[in-house]
């Protein structure tokens, strides 16, 4: 999340006025054992048909955990929005 608050500290230099929030369900997808590195410095990435289960192994979020965590955020969001809508 460290590259998305040094964009946002730019646009709040001209926008300073705008509430920002950082919620951790919008993060990126967590990539395990290969945090930080190149598809080509990973051992066997060439070979499509190890990429699973080199990710697997990894301990990298899935994209069906990415999407849950997606799905929650939403959901939440929703909820907020529409107590907001008809609760007052």
């Amino acid at each position: 999340m460290a590259r998305t608050k040094d964009i946002v500290k730019e646009i709040l230099n001209f926008r300073s006025k705008i509430p920002v929030y950082f919620v951790e369900e919008l993060r990126e997808r967590f990539h395990g054992n290969f945090e930080g590195k190149r598809k080509k410095e990973i051992e066997g990435w060439e070979t499509e048909k190890n990429r699973e289960k080199i990710i697997l192994d990894s301990g990298s979020e899935t994209i069906e955990e990415l999407v849950r965590r997606a799905q929650k955020f939403k959901e939440k969001i929703m909820r907020i929005f529409l107590e907001k809508m008809f609760c007052g």
